[in-house]
């Protein structure tokens, strides 16, 4: 070994900072290490080694003294010099795993990389992308790259010609329309007798949403297409009625409210002839009709305001075979106005235990009524609507009505000559649909389950003649 190489290896000695435990070596074990780096290393990893300056060390807890045996200085293919340093242990325990003391070292890689060997595809810079045409991409692409065919295509693309007038015109006209068909004016309605007294039923139920709109605009559109004429009249400040028959509250004149609020209005100033039905006319509401209680409060104490319905109507019930009254889902002013001037009532409900539980209170303020405002009051029957025969509940539920029914027959109540109409009204999503367009069920779809059901339940009501000399 040379001065020269002999300072070169001390330099790299200093550099190396001390580890953390002390290392007590001989001199043996010096000039073995010394000999080791110089026949086993070459030049140019010691020119490296020179060249190091950060030196990490994994240090061991304990030991005092430790053999440099078999201390070895390897540098391996990532340019990271490790030192192999077995650990010593406490003298209990057996020798672990020799733990590695890494240097890593720099080495300029890229000086080593042969860029004849790299394939290189130059792309253009981004404000040359917009610029670059299709094709010019296409031959940068490697020969083995898979293209898909839907993407790229050989053939041509061709432009579209845009449609003339005529075509256009062609295509809308032969387009049907989404709208659903308007009632026809050649459906042919039977001439029938009409009859001596008018047939007043008010559809009543305390509980909401059981049908009683729903019945009462669809079966008064049933009884007009079998010839009867039908006075409507809603009672429901909701004005759901007149709504569901196309007629804007907000654009009516009169409306009930008037009626019963104006001593000087006539059922003859609101009534409105329904377009698009047969022998259909209404009584209209709208919103303000929740203010009259208040109205005719000072009317209570004399009965004045639970007949006032009556007194109006009766001066144009004689021009009409039926008339049905939407009651609102309460039992309040309204109910008793709507109750006093009724003669039959029909109780529209739900297969369903909670309705059943309210049909027993009902049949109580009926019977209470009759009493005092309207002796003649009578229960017609009962309507289910949004039917489902094939649930266990409803089949018990109907059982329970059936059997309450034939215990009060023999009875003077006013349900001894109630039934339950056939067929039920079956749960129908076209019922709930046609509102929306202010058509009826007949005129909406003519052919569904629920245009079906409410044609037979008319035919039903027109036939169901009460005994008044029983009363």
């Amino acid at each position: 070994m040379t001065e020269e190489n002999h300072h070169s290896q001390e330099n790299n000695a200093a550099a190396v900072p001390p580890p953390r435990f002390m290392i007590q070596s001989t001199q043996a074990a010096a000039a073995e290490l010394e000999t080791v780096v110089t026949e086993d290393q070459p030049e140019e990893s010691s020119a490296v080694a020179a060249s190091e300056q950060d030196v990490s060390v994994k240090p061991t807890s304990s030991s005092t003294s430790i053999s440099t045996e078999n201390i070895q200085l390897e540098v391996e293919s990532s340019s990271t010099t490790t030192w192999h340093i077995p650990t010593v242990s406490e003298p209990q325990e057996e020798v672990s795993q020799a733990e590695q003391v890494k240097i890593p070292v720099e080495v300029e890689l890229l000086e080593e990389i042969n860029p004849q060997e790299i394939d290189v595809i130059p792309l253009p810079s981004n404000h040359e992308v917009d610029e670059v045409a299709p094709e010019a991409l296409l031959e940068v692409v490697s020969e083995d790259t898979p293209i898909d065919e839907k993407i790229v295509s050989e053939e041509p693309r061709v432009a579209l010609a845009e449609p003339t007038v005529e075509e256009i015109i062609e295509d809308v006209t032969a387009t049907e329309p989404v709208e659903p068909p308007m009632p026809s004016a050649e459906i042919e309605v039977p001439k029938v007798e009409h009859l001596p007294a008018p047939r007043i039923i008010a559809l009543m139920n305390q509980k909401g949403g059981v049908g009683k709109t729903t019945t009462a605009v669809n079966l008064g559109a049933a009884l007009g297409r079998q010839g009867y004429r039908v006075l409507l009249l809603d009672l429901d400040p909701q004005a759901h009625l007149t709504l569901y028959l196309g007629i804007d509250p907000e654009s009516l004149e009169a409306s009930m409210y008037d009626l019963l609020a104006d001593d000087d209005m006539s059922a003859e100033d609101i009534r409105q002839v329904v377009p698009n039905y047969h022998h259909l006319h209404v009584l209209p509401a709208e919103v303000n009709l929740a203010g009259v209680e208040s109205e005719l409060a000072d009317k209570v104490v004399t009965g004045a305001a639970q007949s006032v319905l009556r007194t109006k109507v009766s001066t144009i019930a004689d021009q009409y075979d039926f008339i049905l009254l939407d009651c609102p889902p309460s039992l309040g002013l309204l109910t008793i106005n709507a109750l006093t001037l009724a003669r039959e009532v029909i109780v529209p409900m739900q297969a369903h235990f909670l309705a059943l539980q309210g049909l027993g209170k009902l049949l109580e303020t009926i019977a209470m009524l009759r009493q005092g405002f309207n002796p003649n009051l009578l229960v017609a029957g009962i309507v289910l609507c949004m039917h489902e025969k094939q649930t266990i509940l409803a089949g018990e539920v109907i059982g329970d009505l059936e059997a309450f029914l034939e215990q009060g027959k023999e009875t003077n109540e006013p349900w001894s000559q109630a039934t339950i109409f056939s067929p039920p009204i079956r749960r129908n999503i076209k019922l709930a649909e046609s509102p929306s367009f202010g058509q009826s069920i007949f005129d909406y779809d003519a052919s569904c389950n629920g245009a079906q059901d409410y044609l037979q339940l008319a035919k039903a009501v027109a036939s169901h003649t009460l005994d008044y000399s029983k009363v």
